[in-house]
């Protein structure tokens, strides 16, 4: 590539070749791929449709995430050059990592044996997650944990762009005992938000809104965040 963009000699002979320091990156790689086209060794194409592990045959984890990069090149006609296009997708887990939350209203964020947590209040409040595209989302779970049994329905809406934005899922975590392991200090809880709006296929900006409608809640964390495919 450099030697195209930059010139040399040496490599295909004593003729110098010029340097075409205006050649973009693309054109360059579209020029390299035609001329090695020339030498007619065919090379299996990918199909246009197909399916990958998403983990490479790794553990899954919060925080990973799958970039799928493609890029093609046509033959070309006469007196066109072929002409090159890439583009990549970024996947990340479903499961979301508490550590990206943002715009705390009333919610505390604290972290327990390295893992983030957020503190659920006692009163209406809201955190926000980056910009997600809701199109195939079914539903979001939420795995919390309490110190006593929640005694009362929590009410939780997921906004778009705001807390006080348009309605996409909203639910409530209802009251229960939870699961407490044999010597465990807390109980473990789950609630499913089903989404109730209409996606406009678009990413924005989530805000998770909660509120207890008064009820003390005590110690009431958010330990982790699904979002589950429809």
């Amino acid at each position: 590539m450099n030697k195209i963009k930059n010139g040399g000699g040496g490599v295909w002979g004593e003729t110098a070749m010029p340097a075409n320091p205006d050649l973009n990156t693309t054109d360059a790689n579209a020029l390299v791929t035609y001329i090695l086209s020339l030498r007619n060794e065919a090379k299996p194409s990918l199909p246009a449709k197909g399916s990958v592990d998403p983990t490479l045959g790794k553990a899954p984890s919060p925080t990973g995430a799958l970039i799928i990069s493609a890029t093609y090149t046509d033959k070309g006609g006469e007196n066109i050059k072929p002409l090159t296009g890439a583009n990549s997708v970024m996947l990340t887990s479903n499961s979301f990592d508490l550590s990206q939350t943002t715009d705390y209203s009333d919610y505390t964020k604290m972290v327990f044996d390295g893992r983030p947590l957020l503190m659920v209040p006692s009163k209406a409040g809201s955190f926000a997650i980056p910009a997600v595209d809701m199109s195939e989302i079914g539903s979001v779970t939420l795995m919390t944990a309490s110190m006593e049994p929640i005694t009362l329905p929590i009410n939780f809406e997921i906004r778009l762009d705001s807390p006080t934005g348009e309605v996409i899922a909203q639910g409530v975590h209802v009251p229960g005992e939870g699961f407490k392991a044999p010597d465990a200090p807390i109980r473990m809880h789950q609630a499913t938000i089903p989404v109730t709006g209409t996606a406009d296929g678009k990413k924005h900006k989530l805000y998770f809104v909660s509120d207890p409608k008064g009820a003390e809640l005590g110690t009431f964390i958010l330990m982790g965040i699904t979002f589950n495919a429809k």
